[in-house]
């Protein structure tokens, strides 16, 4: 080494000497314009001979070793040995209780203080060549300079050490006040050398010492990728701010960083970079954001933190520690001490952190404050503290910021400010970002996935709702419930969402949050809404002391002023028994309470409660009941209402299993919101109530839209039980069901006066479109007669759209009326309902068939399980067979026809044997579209079926389920439908395959005799054989025969598919629609009817007809999580801050001081948030200042049932020309021109 040495020619070498090796591109070297860092060739072979060395020190492609590492300086005069203690290392990334990738032995951190020179030799670099910026007393340190006073250097371009000012003044003579001319004293050598281009962090040191010191990490020279740290303690504060500020000036002027690539390596980027990509596998072209940092506290074995003075005996290096930013996720990453020349990847650690679970990021804006707080909090667990430091600290902070507007942009800006970005003297831009998918639905929903590590769920979004768009969660595919933390992540990515003003949970089991609490702080709590309007503190407790299904509901109802609906249908059927919630008050469903606080201060429009089917305890209504009654005192000659009561638009509390007293509570109190209550439903519940509790409730409704009191009433009542009066007074009523209560005269009465009524309103209108709205009178199991269902149905005449339904009545005793009425209509549009009727007599259920033949109004005819009385022999006549048929082939209006059967243990409505010779009449239909012939024992005649539906060519939908079909029936069925070009529709579900399976499996063992049989030859294996050889084959035989039949059953549903979806693709090629296959709404109560419905694109533009149909599936169809694109497509740099180095650091010149003083808060400053805030404190700016605690340690941090962090106020400082000129990269998907914010 040295003969190569000594070869070197004397002069400097340059840039463009080929010799020297390639400079390492993840520094910045020193600018070679600048006298402090020109190298004099004069100074002998001594100088001569180390600068190249002191080069290839800065490079990472050279394969030179330095000298430390060599173990010599070779020109030294003197060559120093230094003894050291090797020590085994810890991991400061606690594996085992949190959520690290690898799992490690624990041991020993990061080394402090050492007299060992980093980067290049003592010998290696002219320091009288350098110009000394600033310069300090260091105090003692007995653990670093055995009770000697070391002394502090700054130049351009290193940070020294030296043992005292004596040897300051011998390196640097041009420091003394008389330097020699001719000759220098002998060169010390320093005791540390560090590159001011490869600090990480420079900070404020925590130690309990009561000295003031500053703490520096920096990075080994290539190809160590190891960290390196130490402390440097001063006599006074104030000599620490000049070092500290002289420092970070240099970093500043000369220092500047290069490239955002050029933070880390690019052996340690692509390795972490490996590391989020399978963390993030549907992200694999996002380019992650890496920052090397300072971990400031390692957790101990017992759980406390092990403060850095706490470390100062360990060797020179230690881990080297990044942090990295994904799309959803951030890291921790831990690399351990190890070189990029050696053999074997070094030991990588991390931990993963979701980027919404950042509960709150705290630190200082300030150049001289590099350290900042985060905090992370998972749902049921506890927080997780990061106490780290860099150079890089306001990048970081931007991007997380960029980070969590894209993740949730639909949360209140100010929201970043208030509560999770505490920044001190930072101005907190609006950063604009666009809310598409949803409102941001679809990017948080799947940030909150991926943080909580919980799987998809299944959601739509339905425009067609009464209340739209309406976002529904549906149930799993698989069956099961989801999880507390899937039912988190949806929640919390609906909160502050403006795009949904309907929510449905229908058929969704919260019972997995119910009971379930956990200690949060303010900031968890949705306190403000997306006005910026806060609750009070009283308010905001109650929230803050309820259960998390208290807690969320809250939020979905507080946070936005648009929900005006949640559907809660099934979706709390009973409570959890095995959770324990002592100490908790909160029983009943929980999330009602929420919404009536909210609705009693007027602080929601969710006025819309269906809670159908949820348990509701008596505390719920109790408290149902209090919100609606109005608090009204005794002032003098009048009553005067403190509180008003709450004004409902829709209550729905249906199989709620209510008692009698909850139901006459509950109706007692509903006249004081009749003026407002559209849709009242009360059905299905044990409890009954007297009929005049409905008769006065009607008498105080003005706005009603649909009444259901179906099985809630008994007793009777003189009277009508809805008198006419009140129901011409509902001009808007849409639905009536009285169903399962015997009618007067006079409620009879009251109803045909009231459909002449509107008959008569109907006729005075222009066309069939304006007609009134009422839709559905529903009087199902009322002992209504033939006689009196003739009359309503005479009095419908002139009707449009209107749908009556007599089922369970007695309707063959008048039955002669009925059908004159039928067949005599002449005007008019019905649905009839009349199912389940017995007839006695074929003749009055023939009667009624011929009726329903002439009648030339009804489009929707239900008549499941209507039928005659069956036949001893159960054939269906001759004579209603006929009947029929003549109603297949003769009726020209009806289009949606139900004429299944229905058997039962102790009723049965099959129209018998021989049923299917009626269907002849179908062949020449050309007015149904769809009907349906379930469980009428079609299998016997399954030939004429075939044969219809091979001659008919109007049919959308044809649904024969439960009619016992045999495979060989399947087979006839795809074979009939393949020469069928119209039906579009034929259900064939899972439940009627595996009934196929069944009955073939049967069908097999019947004809093998039995179980204790012989088997088939299929079964047997052919000769004979012992019984017990033939007993063992049989098993094996029949597992083949059942594959075989899943494989014929399988193949046949997919050829059935196929037709299917040639007839609907022909269709739509035909006439340039589409075919919805929503719900049609032409089937009144009747539910399960496809629609069908050829529907034209809504915008649709020639030229291209894929974004036509995009454009049609909008509006028009159901939205399923299945069908949406995801975010695969990112932007490869999606969080990245683009910047000047003007602009990044322009804050300092503005508004920093020199000393600690300006840590205190500007009197000027004006906090951004609402008025109900509490002032700020200036408890956080006091921590700044202190060089003795962690910046927001132990005393600052929010522990579990603790006090809160003090609230940062924003004061609005000159930063308007920094953030002028930050351009934040849009994200792909916004699909928009750069902001400049």
């Amino acid at each position: 080494m040295d003969r190569i040495l000594k070869k070197r020619p004397s002069a400097p070498a340059t840039a463009s000497d080929p010799s020297l090796p390639k400079l390492d591109t993840r520094i910045s070297s020193p600018a070679t314009s600048s006298p402090a860092s020109s190298i004099e060739s004069s100074k002998g072979d001594f100088f001569q001979a180390m600068v190249p060395r002191a080069i290839r020190s800065l490079s990472r492609g050279s394969n030179t070793q330095s000298p430390r590492s060599a173990g010599h300086a070779p020109s030294s005069p003197q060559p120093r040995r230094l003894l050291s203690k090797s020590h085994s290392r810890a991991s400061t990334i606690d594996l085992t209780s949190r959520r690290g990738s690898v799992t490690s032995e624990e041991h020993g951190r990061i080394s402090r203080a050492s007299t060992t020179v980093s980067g290049s030799s003592t010998a290696s670099i002219d320091w009288r060549s350098q110009a000394v910026e600033s310069h300090a007393a260091l105090e003692p340190d007995t653990q670093f300079l055995r009770n000697k006073t070391g002394y502090l250097v700054i130049t351009t371009d290193f940070i020294v050490v030296l043992k005292s000012k004596t040897d300051f003044l011998a390196a640097f003579p041009q420091q003394a006040a008389e330097a020699p001319r001719n000759s220098y004293p002998p060169m010390p050598e320093p005791l540390q050398v560090i590159p001011i281009h490869e600090l990480v962090a420079v900070f404020y040191a925590e130690s309990p010492r009561p000295s003031f010191g500053m703490e520096l990490w920096w990075r080994s020279p290539f190809p160590s990728i190891s960290f390196r740290t130490a402390q440097f303690f001063f006599s006074l504060p104030k000599e620490r701010q000049e070092q500290m500020d002289c420092i970070h000036r240099q970093i500043r002027t000369k220092g500047r960083d290069p490239p955002d690539v050029s933070r880390v390596s690019m052996e340690v980027e692509e390795r972490i970079k490996k590391i989020i990509i399978s963390e993030e596998p549907e992200h694999p072209n996002c380019h992650p954001e890496v920052f090397p940092v300072a971990y400031r506290t390692t957790p101990s074995k017992d759980g406390s933190s092990i403060k850095s003075d706490d470390r100062s005996k360990k060797g020179p290096d230690g881990p080297s520690y990044y942090f990295a930013i994904g799309v959803n996720l951030c890291f921790l990453i831990e690399i351990s001490k190890g070189s990029l020349l050696q053999e074997g990847a070094p030991e990588i650690k991390y931990e993963r952190y979701g980027l919404v679970t950042l509960e709150t990021f705290q630190g200082h804006w300030f150049p001289h404050e590099e350290r900042f707080v985060m905090r992370f909090r998972d749902p049921f667990k506890p927080v997780i503290v990061l106490e780290l430091a860099s150079r890089y600290y306001k990048q970081i902070i931007l991007t997380l910021m960029k980070a969590d507007r894209y993740l949730r942009p639909a949360w209140p800006p100010v929201w970043q400010t208030l509560e999770t970005f505490q920044v001190v003297h930072m101005k907190n831009p609006q950063q604009p970002v666009a809310g598409e998918d949803y409102g941001g639905f679809q990017r948080t929903l799947a940030a909150y996935m991926a943080a909580y590590k919980c799987g998809p769920v299944e959601w739509e979004i339905n425009w067609k709702a009464a209340i739209a768009p309406e976002f529904r969660l549906l149930p799993s595919r698989t069956g099961g419930h989801y999880s507390a933390l899937q039912l988190l992540a949806v929640l919390r990515a609906l909160r502050y969402n403006d795009y949904f003003t309907a929510l449905s949970f229908r058929d969704v089991d919260l019972s997995e949050l119910w009971g379930r609490h956990e200690v949060v702080r303010r900031g968890n709590i949705a306190y403000m809404d997306r006005n910026c309007l806060s609750l009070t503190e009283d308010e905001r407790w109650e929230v803050q002391r309820g259960s998390v299904l208290h807690q969320e509901f809250h939020a979905l109802a507080f946070g936005t002023k648009v929900i005006r609906q949640i559907d809660f249908t099934n979706s709390l059927r009973s409570y959890p028994v095995d959770r324990d919630i002592a100490g908790h008050t909160e029983q009943g469903v929980q999330f009602l309470t929420a919404i009536l606080n909210l609705l009693e201060t007027g602080l929601t429009r969710c006025n819309r409660l269906i809670l159908s089917g949820c348990a509701l305890s008596r505390e719920d209504v109790i408290r149902i009941v209090d919100a609606l009654t109005p608090t009204i005192i005794d002032d003098g000659p009048e009553l005067v209402a403190t509180r008003p009561g709450i004004n409902l638009e829709v209550l729905n509390v249906s199989n709620c299993g209510l008692s009698d007293q909850s139901l006459r509570n509950l109706l007692e109190t509903l006249p004081y919101t009749g003026a407002t209550l559209q849709d009242l439903d009360i059905s299905g519940n044990l409890g009954r109530v007297n009929a005049f509790l409905i008769s006065e409730f009607m008498e105080c409704a003005y706005d009603l839209r649909s009444l259901n009191v179906s099985g809630s009433l008994m007793g009777t009542i003189e009277g009508p039980l809805v008198s006419f009066e009140a129901l011409v007074r509902l001009i808007y009523l849409e639905e009536l069901n009285l169903s399962h209560f015997k009618m007067n005269e006079e409620s009879i009465s009251a109803l045909e006066r009231y459909l002449l009524h509107l008959a008569a309103e109907g006729a005075a209108w222009s066309g069939p479109h304006d007609t009134p709205a009422l839709g559905s009178l529903i009087l199902n199991d009322c002992r209504i007669s033939g006689y009196d269902a003739g009359r309503l149905f005479s009095a419908m005449t002139g009707l449009y759209n209107v749908h009556l339904c007599l089922n369970e009545n007695p309707l063959e005793d008048g039955i002669d009326h009925l059908a004159r009425s039928i067949g005599l209509c002449w005007k008019g549009q019905f649905g009839l309902h009349m199912d389940m009727v017995e007839f006695r007599e074929d003749a009055s259920y023939i009667q009624l068939i011929k009726a329903l033949a002439m009648n030339k109004h009804i489009r929707f005819l239900s008549l499941a399980g209507t039928a005659p009385t069956p036949k001893p022999d159960g054939t269906c006549s001759a004579e209603t067979c006929e009947a029929l048929a003549q109603l297949f082939e003769r009726n020209e209006s009806i289009r949606y026809l139900d004429i299944s059967g229905f058997s039962g243990k102790l009723d049965e409505g099959q129209l018998g044997k021989g049923f299917s010779r009626c269907l002849r009449g179908l062949a020449a239909n050309k007015t149904i579209t769809h009907l349906r012939l379930r469980n009428q024992n079609l299998n016997d005649d399954i030939g004429i079926l075939g044969w219809v539906i091979t001659q008919n060519s109007a049919l959308l939908s044809l649904d024969c389920e439960d009619n016992n079909f045999n495979l060989t029936s399947m087979r006839y069925l795809v074979e009939s439908l393949r020469q069928n070009d119209s039906i579009v529709d034929f259900p064939f579900g899972a439940d009627e395959q595996q009934q196929l399976l069944r009955r073939c499996i049967k069908d097999v063992s019947s004809s093998n005799g039995g179980p204790g049989s012989g088997s088939s030859s299929a079964s047997s294996g052919g000769g004979g054989g012992s019984g017990s050889g033939s007993g063992s084959f049989r098993p094996f035989g029949l597992e083949e025969q059942k594959a075989l039949f899943k494989s014929e059953i399988r193949r046949g549903v997919l050829e059935l598919r196929g037709h299917l979806e040639r007839n609907r693709a022909a269709a739509e090629a035909r006439s340039g629609c589409f075919l919805n296959h929503d719900e049609s709404r032409e089937t009144g109560p009747s539910r399960g009817w496809p629609a069908l419905l050829l529907e034209a694109p809504a915008s649709a533009t020639p030229t291209d007809a894929a974004e036509a149909r995009a454009s049609a599936a909008a509006p028009r169809k159901t939205v399923r999580s299945a069908s949406v694109v995801g975010l695969g497509t990112i932007a490869e740099a999606l969080y990245r801050v683009e910047h000047t180095d003007e602009a990044l650091h322009s804050l300092s010149s503005e508004t920093a001081s020199p000393g600690p003083a300006s840590h205190a808060p500007s009197e000027s400053g004006s906090g951004s948030g609402s008025a109900s805030r509490s002032p700020p404190t200036p408890e956080l700016e006091h921590q700044l200042d202190s060089p003795k605690s962690s910046l927001l340690a132990e005393d600052a941090v929010v522990q579990e049932g603790g006090a809160e962090p003090p609230i940062i106020d924003m004061p609005t400082s000159a930063l308007d020309r920094l953030w002028s000129q930050f351009k934040l990269t849009p994200s792909s998907s916004a699909a928009a021109a750069e902001q400049t914010v």
